[in-house]
């Protein structure tokens, strides 16, 4: 259960990293038009899109996103590691004891 638990992570991840890419397209701001007022919205857009401004933008959002998942999957992959070596420990105690085949 561990491993379909990081290798979802895994797949999260690339998922992501997906969005990622499309997200850093939203930098452009340039269709908006030369009004003052226009090119404030997609300076404000841009901010929130990619960053520069003092808002939480989007690709900061993913890349926080991504580690955390990143982060999961590394532990999904460390518990799977000792459950199985405790597993492994067990069976070798129960044979040394004289209990199984």
């Amino acid at each position: 259960m561990a491993k379909q638990c990081a290798d979802r992570c895994d797949a999260h991840v690339e998922e992501l990293k997906k969005l990622q890419k499309q997200a850093e397209l939203l930098g452009r701001t340039d269709g908006y038009g030369t009004l003052p007022s226009a090119m404030q919205l997609g300076e404000k857009f841009k901010q929130l899109a990619v960053g520069g401004g003092s808002y939480y933008d989007l690709l900061s959002n993913l890349r926080d996103r991504i580690a955390v998942a990143t982060e999961m999957g590394d532990v999904f992959r460390k518990i799977g590691d000792r459950y199985g070596q405790a597993e492994g420990e067990s069976a070798a105690g129960i044979r040394r004891a004289g209990y199984g085949a």
